[in-house]
């Protein structure tokens, strides 16, 4: 065989013009010269060259105004006229819903006219937002590519919405808001990085993060038998070990560890000399049938070559062996980073976290970072830090550990918004900015003794960090409240208190010895309030470093330059895995957003990448985010890396050890795209979803079966999407070696969306069975069909306690949410307690004491009943001081007798406190429900019952109570009357 190589070094030192980064970039199909022209995802992106639309396809700014259901956009794209073409593919970014308020929304695509051939058909979405995502996803049109169009030197593309209760449009194509088309075009220098992808993959050798420039010798390999050694330094023993470690696990083959290279054996040599790096973490690593040398850098540098070079090691025809190579490795960026939130209800494991710490450090992730609001206990304020999160005894022993592995710890403490968990503490009642919880008062006298006093403990127990992030984000609802701060706004405007706030904090970062990070402001309430830190930058600090949130991953990151213009000392790039509060990741959404801002991150020179999770809550685990995680170490260390497929197979070779044919299929059906994208999957992850995955078996009648049909009847069909995930999951855990953990996890999340599902069908056949009873004239027809619905209850209790099996694992050993496990015990004990109401109600009708009739008294909760939608409140309508809002509902009201009104809040960025409900007959009381209750994030008493004990004649009958936002006025919901 001979020499070949793959180089995407350049894309990690200099900015590349497109061609050169097309012929350096050509990334990297396992196929060899002559093979038959693959599929466009098998390519990976970077192979691809961006093709801009050309007149008279919308350029410039702005949009095309509403476009109404089957309307038609034209988008003309050049194709090159020589070179083979092996793909054509388009993502439509800038096709939008206008309103995203519609009920269905489908992609069409023709070519020529907009009544010519259909090409492509995109599947239903039955909202704005979920269409908008689904358009961000590639589309292959490669066989609609013909031999005309190749010799004109351009294709005709028209672009149609088909929508309903709502228009769509299109964003013109500019370089802020781009829409190219991609083409992949097969060349020699492309030929030859794929053949020795080919021959990686064929050696059964999964590198992860593919190496930036890696060169395969024609030379015989490396044999690694008992008679090898690890020649390596004091300073390097742990790196020794830890390779001598994974070698072991994988192979079985224990190799000795040695101060200096012996003869007459094979022997791998450590060492690290900084002669000419310039990259912290570098490396170069050169294997023959002699042995390997690895260089560092530094002493980092030579640990990720030593796993780069455990990776290589693998067993093959009854040997185990190396394949002779040559590589020469450096990091695009400085600081790599995987964020774990711990602040919804998680704790702090140290044996799952220093997995974590091992596991990142193996991929050469190089800083973990923790996502804390109550989440550390401090010494000088002890009421703080729930129980099981860090002390200072924890993030000591996890730093240590970290050290070793050349993984720094940084903390998180929320200094200015989300600091809602913290300020409810009463000792820090004075530090509420207007005496709310959430944000802190700028202006308060004892925040910055508090804050100087936290970030002196945090520096203290994370000694490594040179940062510590201060939060910083979605704070502006709850800004410039009280008196002092809008009198110091009225003077310098909201944007010099916030860049007052900020620099002040930097300041005190800075006093500690670390450098601030911080979330840079987003969208407000209003103008003023929104992207705060691009307006007022010229009045902070610069020394510090606005750590830049993109999650669904768009077409460009214009916002990069324009922290950089800033003059900020760096900027990093935050994407995430799309898991929070979910039960299953969205892993498409994920992989674009970390490729895409990634690329672009390291184009610029950003120094740092930075992944983040998020809300580890409602079935969400940090397990099932693992893929995700690995995919970021692989793209913040080499951004210029290989097509999904072939990630896929590294991914099953490396994290599972598998390295059958088939296997990277295994993973993508089985983990990153399980259920197909369907009205039925969309679901999966909306609020909705987290509603019933909290619900109470006694409530999901009145609070799902009847509000939200449509959604429960999508659930229902879940059962049909898993027998395939399931059988794919099942053949991936027969045959891993490694990571087992990860597949349990995957196997309780699936049958957490099955439970769910099971949920809504036992109960609507409940519902079916007690409102048939209730009609019965016959006790003993009635009292049997009450013990029919009490027995149906039972493979819900199975399957709850299996669930909470399953989950409790996750809670124990992983730091899973104690919530989570909270809230499905609670189901199973009021499941427990529903079957024994049901078999009483049975016993009571054949005991003569009940009639069927009167069922819907003890059973209200689980019959259907009339639920009225008597009005909606909206932003405009409430305030964070007391408001009045009056619903008339005089048509609704015909006869006397008792009813629950419920506030349902459905969306906005603020809960709603109710004080009171009360039923007015011409303005007078004729029914009152005084308590205190909440519509918003996690609601409780927010259903009020109403006991009118007659109606006056012809009077008008109104709802009226007494309400406030809290936070901010961005709050929306629903009144519903219950009867």
């Amino acid at each position: 065989m001979p020499n070949s190589t793959i180089s995407t070094r350049p894309y990690t030192r200099t900015r590349l013009t497109a061609p050169a980064a097309t012929l350096v970039l050509c990334l990297l199909l396992p196929v060899c010269k002559g093979a038959a022209v693959p599929a466009w995802e098998q390519f990976g992106e970077h192979a691809a060259q961006a093709v801009e639309p050309v007149r008279p396809s919308p350029l410039g700014e702005g949009h095309l105004g509403r476009l109404d259901t089957g309307a038609s956009v034209r988008l003309c794209y050049p194709l090159p006229a020589k070179e083979a073409l092996a793909a054509f593919w388009l993502r439509p970014c800038n096709v939008v819903a206008y309103t995203g308020r519609g009920t269905r929304y489908e992609l069409l695509i023709r070519r020529d006219s907009p009544n010519g051939a259909l090409v492509y058909t995109g599947p239903v979405a039955t909202n704005g937002d979920r269409w908008n995502a689904q358009n961000r996803d590639r589309i292959d049109l490669t066989a609609s590519v013909t031999a005309a169009d190749r010799e004109r030197g351009h294709i005709d593309l028209f672009i149609s919405g088909a929508v309903t209760d709502d228009g769509w449009t299109v964003y013109r194509h500019c370089s802020g808001r781009p829409m190219p088309a991609f083409v992949v075009v097969l060349d020699e220098t492309t030929r030859q990085a794929l053949h020795t992808m080919r021959s990686l993959a064929a050696a059964g050798v999964s590198l992860i993060p593919l190496p930036s420039q890696i060169e395969l010798s024609s030379g015989p390999p490396m044999i690694i038998d008992g008679r090898t050694t690890i020649a390596a330094p004091p300073t390097l023993n742990h790196t020794a070990s830890e390779l001598r470690d994974i070698v072991a696990e994988r192979t079985g083959v224990t190799l000795r560890l040695t101060p200096a290279a012996q003869e007459a054996t094979t022997t791998i040599t450590l060492l690290v000399s900084p002669t000419g790096a310039t990259v912290n973490g570098a490396y170069t690593l050169a294997v023959t049938d002699r042995g390997a040398m690895v260089t560092g850098a530094d002493a980092a540098g030579a640990f990720y070559g030593a796993m780069t070079l455990a990776q290589l090691i693998h067993a093959a025809a009854g040997a185990v062996i190396a394949p002779a190579c040559s590589i020469d490795d450096a990091p695009a960026f400085r600081e790599r980073i995987v964020q774990y939130d711990i602040a919804r209800g998680q704790t702090v494991h140290v044996p799952y976290v220093k997995r974590l710490i091992r596991e990142l450090a193996r991929c050469k992730t190089n800083a973990l970072l923790f996502y804390m609001e109550d989440d550390f206990r401090f010494r000088e304020y002890p009421f703080l830090g729930r129980d099981g999160t860090f002390t200072h005894a924890k993030a000591r022993e996890l730093s240590s550990y970290a050290r070793r592995y050349h993984v720094r710890l940084i903390p998180q403490f929320e200094s200015l918004g989300h600091a809602g968990a913290v300020l409810a503490h009463e000792e820090f009642a004075d530090l509420r900015e207007a005496g709310r919880p959430g944000v802190f008062c700028t202006l308060a006298p004892r925040t910055w003794d508090v804050l100087d006093r936290v970030f002196s403990e945090l520096a203290e127990a994370f000694p490594d960090s040179p940062y510590i992030h201060v939060g910083g984000d979605e704070f502006e609802h709850g800004f410039a409240r009280c008196g002092a701060c809008r009198a110091y706004a009225a003077e310098h405007g909201a944007g010099g208190l916030y860049a007052l706030h900020m620099t002040r904090l930097s300041e005190l970062v800075k006093k500690h010895g670390r450098t601030m990070m911080f979330w840079p402001s987003h969208r407000g309430p209003s103008d003023e309030l929104s992207d705060m830190t691009l307006k007022n930058h010229a009045a902070m600090a610069k020394d510090c470093i606005p750590t830049e949130w993109i999650y669904h991953g768009p077409a460009s990151y214009p916002t990069i330059r324009q922290y950089q213009d800033c003059g900020f000392a760096d900027i990093f790039c935050c994407p995430a895995v799309v898991s929070y509060s979910r039960i299953w990741p969205d892993f498409p959404t994920t992989f674009r957003g970390i490729r895409g801002f990634y690329r672009a991150g390291a184009t610029a020179h950003c120094g740092g990448a930075y992944c983040t999770t998020w809300e580890f809550r409602y079935g969400a685990l940090l397990e099932n985010s693992m893929m995700g995680l690995i995919y970021a170490a692989e793209c913040s260390w080499n951004p210029a890396s290989t097509s999904r497929a072939d990630f896929f197979r590294r991914f099953a070779g490396w994290w599972f050890d598998v390295h059958t044919p088939g296997s990277g299929t295994l993973v993508e059906q089985a983990l990153f795209a399980p259920f197909p994208r369907t009205p039925q999957t969309a679901s999966l992850s909306s609020k909705d979803m987290r509603r019933l995955f909290t619900a109470l078996p006694s409530r999901i009648c009145a609070d799902l079966l009847e509000k939200k049909p449509a959604f429960a009847e999508n659930v229902s069909h879940v059962p049909e999407l898993m027998p395939v995930p399931r059988r794919k999951l099942a053949q991936l855990s027969a045959v891993a070696r490694r990571n087992a953990l990860t597949l349990r996890a995957a196997e309780t999340a699936f049958g957490l969306l099955e439970l769910q599902s099971m949920k809504i069908s036992i109960h609507r056949r409940i519902a079916a069975i007690l409102s048939e009873a209730a009609t019965e004239e016959r006790s003993s027809a009635a009292a049997t069909a009450v013990s029919r619905a009490a027995q149906l209850m039972s493979p819900l209790h199975v399957a709850l306690n299996a669930s909470i099996e399953r989950y409790r694992e996750f809670v124990e050993r992983c730091g899973g949410s104690r919530a989570d496990l909270a809230q499905l015990q609670a189901q199973a004990d009021d499941a427990t307690q529903l079957t024994q109401r049901l078999d009483s109600v049975a016993e009571q009708i054949v005991a003569g004491k009940m009639r069927p009739r009167d069922l819907s008294i003890p059973l209200s909760m689980l019959l259907k009943r009339n639920l009225i939608r008597i009005g909606t409140w909206s932003p405009e309508q409430v305030s964070e001081e007391p408001v009045t809002l009056r619903f008339d509902v005089t048509t609704h009201l015909t006869r006397p007798e008792a009813f629950e009104v419920e506030w349902e809040y459905t969306r906005g960025a603020h809960g709603l406190s109710i004080q009171t409900t009360r039923l007015l007959a011409d303005g007078k009381t004729l029914s009152e429900d005084k308590h205190h209750g909440w519509a918003g994030a996690g609601s409780s008493g927010n259903v009020y019952t109403l006991n009118p004990t007659g109606k006056p004649l012809g009077a008008k009958l109104v709802i009226e109570a007494t309400v406030s936002a809290r936070g901010g006025n961005d709050s929306a919901g629903t009144l519903w009357l219950i009867r």
